[in-house]
């Protein structure tokens, strides 16, 4: 980078002062731009300058416009747009100094340019797919292939009706930077739309709650039974003591009958609660709620960035 560097600077002293003006019967809104860059770049001005030129050259696309477009990109580190540029110039140029110089800085550029590849697998190519990058759509013959890129930050969604959405972001070295981005196949809406925090209470746990409420209904069901048998066994016992005649045997019987009745309702209403409890356990823990949730990793190994995905969809 450091040659690359040196080169450029010693390339745009040059330029800045023995480049051929541009011809007087071109677009005068044209002219004027590209001399403002010009002003611009030699006062260190060189966002300015760059959009000069490019203004410029919208207006009136030009081979010496284009060379000092991609001279300007060069110095603000847009490598993969000056370039570009060159490239653009090199077709155009009619003038063989030019044809050189615009040669030459392809020649040097192209070793060291980043590129972003927007892998898309055959299993993730539903209908419908589109990618974006920053906003800008990648066409389908773009995909899977090594685009040169300028440095920074970029952002890449896919998106297809009836699917998911899929956004990774990833950071782009100025120069020699080669990044790998996988689109995933996108899962169907139907899976549950967006992913977001799962509730605790699913279906199953609001079931664990009326079975839990089942179950404390059976032991204080069984409790009042159990009281009642037990009390309606002393009362027999009071009337009927073994070794004393009975004071009212019809009675004593009836009050036999019902504690038994009753002892027998509170290990009926006990052991409900006992399945009612196992109920609510399991219920409970087999309702927990799924996680849905999604893990976007970045990995950069020998200089080559991928996007890993780890998730339950």
């Amino acid at each position: 980078m450091a040659r690359l560097r040196w080169s450029s600077l010693a390339a745009l002293c040059v330029l800045v002062t023995a480049w051929p003006a541009p011809a007087s019967a071109q677009n005068a809104e044209a002219e004027a731009l590209f001399e403002d860059g010009n002003r611009l770049m030699q006062a260190g001005q060189l966002a300015q300058a760059c959009d000069a030129f490019e203004a410029s050259n919208r207006i009136e696309a030009r081979a010496g416009t284009l060379i000092r477009l991609g001279e300007c990109r060069e110095q603000t580190h847009q490598l993969a747009s000056a370039w570009s540029a060159y490239k653009d110039a090199l077709a155009r140029a009619k003038d063989e100094q030019k044809k050189a110089f615009a040669a030459a800085r392809i020649a040097a550029l192209e070793p060291v340019l980043s590129s972003l590849t927007i892998d898309v697998p055959a299993p993730a190519r539903v209908d419908g797919l589109q990618v974006t990058r920053n906003g800008q759509l990648v066409l389908r013959a773009s995909w899977s292939l090594a685009v040169p890129v300028d440095g920074g930050a970029y952002r890449v969604v896919a998106s297809a009706p009836g699917r998911r959405d899929w956004t990774a972001s990833v950071a782009v070295a100025d120069a020699s930077a080669r990044l790998v981005v996988t689109v995933p196949e996108l899962p169907p809406l139907a899976d549950g739309g967006p992913a977001t925090a799962a509730s605790a209470w699913t279906r199953r746990r609001e079931l664990a709650v009326g079975t839990a409420a089942l179950a404390v209904a059976g032991v204080v069901t069984g409790g009042v039974l159990g009281v009642q048998s037990r009390d309606r066994e002393r009362d027999a016992e009071a009337l009927c003591t073994p070794g004393v005649p009975c004071i009212d045997g019809a009675r004593a019987q009836a009050l036999e009958d019902s504690a038994h009745s009753r002892a027998i309702g509170a290990d009926v209403a006990f052991g409900l609660a006992g399945a009612a409890a196992l109920a609510t356990a399991a219920l409970w823990l087999t309702g927990a709620p799924e996680s849905r949730a999604v893990a976007v990793v970045p990995t950069i190994t020998s200089g080559v960035a991928s996007i890993a995905i780890h998730g339950r969809f």
